[in-house]
């Protein structure tokens, strides 16, 4: 049986420590942007992502930490929600 990419869609409230964790087909930006509005409510949080071409428009409150600068999180207000796409996995 031939192995399939996968990827990871992973959010992780800071406020709350609660973890969602997806396995999807596609990364691309539908994808993201879906997962993203069926799960963060508008008004409810800052959403942190990566610097990806997937993530703009995706949320009204939306920032970027900057990896290729060595910046792998931030907090500007403490209680944002991280969100990230892993390294693709073969199940």
């Amino acid at each position: 049986m031939p192995m399939i990419a996968r990827r990871s869609f992973i959010l992780v409230s800071r406020e709350s420590g609660e973890h969602r964790f997806w396995v999807t087909d596609h990364a691309d930006k539908c994808t993201c942007h879906e997962l993203i509005d069926e799960n963060i409510p508008v008004g409810s949080t800052m959403l942190y992502t990566d610097e990806s071409n997937r993530y703009p428009g995706c949320h009204p409150t939306h920032g970027t930490v900057r990896h290729s600068a060595g910046e792998w999180a931030r907090g500007d207000d403490g209680d944002g929600i991280r969100g990230c796409i892993a390294t693709p996995a073969q199940v």
